[in-house]
């Protein structure tokens, strides 16, 4: 730390630091990178509500310039395993620190702006007084356990277990447990301060917010993520690492608990072997084999670009019959397209016309797989990718309540079911709906808002072995055939979520977890398309050609098409850039599905 500027490959090209110091040098490198403060990030927000002035690296969070508000803030990663970060605030004045769920993180006593209660732990820091608070299962648990007497630049300590919920903090280097009678102990699991609940665990970020009165310029906190112990120069070095020997903090992690940073994500599905987009241009042969893939597709979905034609999707269990995705019509067969190795075969009709472009999305699975007789109806076959939550699903209604075997290891959080041999309505059940999941249902071929119908899902979220279905004709008439694709998450790969607009042109940032390569989005409560984006055929940023599931229409984009539609993929997740309806009216809600390019352990901005 002492050698700023040196140039270490022995050229002698030093570099002499202007304006500068040893304070702003931080661990960091080109190989691991530690969480900062994210400067893009946005949640839905009532007017008494505003967001930090983030500075230092990215790693302070002010209120300067913007009175009598609170300010929000939240870090670059999400709480993954065990972890541990440090705070300190700069000035005695509402102060608070912590993490929680995702759009009110470390904020005491609010929630989402829709509704939806926050869960998490934080330190409050106001005129020399140190409040924990925290939130679980919708109530204000305790707003008044009062633990100690914590001032300007005390260090507050958090730690978290992701899998079992439990998450502690501390004040300079003594944990609390929730009870203030008993003290808390990371490194055994004991006496948390908070648990949060297990439908909660999903998106845990540190963050908090500050506050502003009046004229006052107060300002708010400094986090070290494991980058800088010296809190850009408040604080005296002290150089203390994880177990693992990463890291710069304050005092030493919990035994078992990690700094947040790249090094210590986990290796995860890498996503080419599991997805791909192929892009190809019609050139009138027959016969012709579209390939590089990368691996056998299970699932194919093409769909013409330069002009108007229905969607068509096939998949290893129907061999070459096909679906229309913007059609509720049965399914048919007309020898092409058909699955091969490394990609799929075209004819020279309408799926390879030397006129058009097209492109096709693309999902392994497990070739032709088994029978699943996990749910009360066997599946004629089930062909799972379980490492990364999908799977395909073909069985015969009953009429009667049932539950399918999906074959996952995790319970899936999108389910997409067709109806085969008649017509009838693409259903899907999404968790990110925000009335009811269980209940509603939204369609892939409608505009319609999601609708409340137990006789779909009957009223029962999907199990890790199971997803229920009711007694509608779109997934379960006596002796009717079905085909049902399954997901769910998988960390630096997919993910399944919803997120709440804005309204605004520096819009709402929905963290994945991934530099996203394919991107699914719909508008629930209200009458909207479905759009798909993709990296293959937007190369670099601002995204904004798409293509309309609900529709067979040829791909647009925002001038195209008159939509206020557009927005950024980043080394984490994507970026609303504008208010349209589409994607960010204000208040509303999105439900999402998204495939990696690049995990973010790996990822760079593009």
């Amino acid at each position: 730390m002492s050698t700023l500027g040196l140039d270490r490959s022995g050229n002698g090209n030093d570099w002499i630091a202007v304006n500068i110091t040893i304070d702003n040098q931080v661990v960091d490198s080109p190989t691991n990178n530690f969480a900062t403060l994210d400067p893009t990030w946005q949640a839905y927000f009532t007017d008494n509500y505003g967001y930090s002035l983030i500075s230092e690296g990215n790693l302070r969070a002010d209120s300067v310039g913007n009175v009598n508000k609170i300010h929000m803030h939240k870090s670059t990663f999400r709480m993954v395993g065990k972890v541990y970060f440090e705070a300190i605030a700069v000035t005695q004045y509402y102060q608070i620190a912590g993490f929680g769920t995702f759009n009110w993180v470390g904020s005491s006593g609010v929630n989402d702006g829709a509704g939806n209660a926050a869960e998490g732990a934080n330190l409050y820091v106001n005129d020399g007084d140190e409040v924990f608070s925290y939130r679980q299962g919708g109530s204000q648990v305790d707003s008044s356990a009062n633990f100690a007497t914590i001032n300007a630049n005390d260090v507050m300590q958090f730690a978290y277990d992701e899998d079992s919920g439990k998450g502690w903090v501390g004040i300079n280097n003594t944990w609390y447990a929730a009870d203030a009678g008993n003290d808390g102990d990371p490194a055994a699991g004991n006496n948390p301060t908070v648990t949060i609940t297990a439908a909660n665990r999903g998106d845990i970020f540190p963050g908090g917010s500050d506050w502003a009165s009046g004229n006052s310029t107060a300002s708010g906190l400094i986090y070290n993520f494991g980058q800088d112990s010296s809190f850009a120069g408040k604080k005296t070095a002290q150089g203390n690492q994880d177990g693992g020997g990463i890291g710069d903090f304050y005092y030493t992690p919990p035994t078992g608990f990690k700094a947040m940073c790249t090094s210590n994500l986990s290796d995860t599905v890498v996503p080419s072997e599991n997805f791909n987009t192929i892009l190809f241009t019609g050139d009138g042969t027959s016969n012709r084999d579209i390939t590089g893939t990368g691996f056998n597709p299970d699932l194919n979905w093409l769909k013409m670009r330069s002009g108007a034609d229905n969607h068509v999707v096939t998949d290893v269990l129907r061999g070459t019959n096909h679906l229309h995705p913007n059609a509720n019509s049965a399914d048919s067969d007309i020898s092409y397209p058909a699955l091969v190795t490394d990609g799929f075969r075209v004819s020279s009709g309408t799926y390879n016309n030397d006129t058009y472009t097209f492109v096709a999305w693309q999902w392994k699975a497990n070739g032709s797989g088994s029978q699943n007789t996990s749910g009360t109806i066997n599946t004629t076959a089930t062909s799972a990718n379980v490492d990364a939550g999908f799977s395909i699903s073909t069985y015969t209604g009953t009429g009667s309540n049932a539950t399918i075997g999906h074959g996952l290891s995790t319970a899936p959080e999108m389910v997409i079911c067709k109806r085969r041999n008649s017509t009838e309505g693409w259903a899907i059940y999404h968790s990110g709906i925000a009335s009811d999941a269980e209940t509603d249902f939204i369609e892939l071929h409608s505009t319609g808002a999601a609708s409340d119908s137990n006789t779909r899902w009957n009223d029962t979220a999907p199990t890790s072995s199971v997803f229920s279905i009711g007694t509608h004709d779109s997934v379960n008439a006596s002796s009717s055939t079905y085909v049902a694709y399954a997901f769910h998450s998988v960390d630096g790969y997919s993910k399944v979520g919803s997120y709440t607009g804005n309204g605004n042109a520096n819009g709402t940032f929905v963290y994945t977890g991934f530099r996203v390569k394919w991107l699914l989005v719909r508008r629930t409560d209200g009458s909207a398309d479905w759009l798909i984006f993709d990296a293959a055929r937007n190369t670099f940023n601002v995204v904004d050609k798409f293509l309309e599931p609900n529709t067979g229409d040829a791909e647009a984009t925002e001038s195209t098409s008159g939509y206020e539609i557009d927005f950024d993929f980043t080394s984490n997740g994507f970026k609303l850039r504008g208010p349209g309806g589409g994607i960010n009216s204000n208040g509303a809600n999105y439900i999402y599905m998204a495939f990696a390019e690049t995990p973010f352990k790996y990822s760079n901005a593009r």
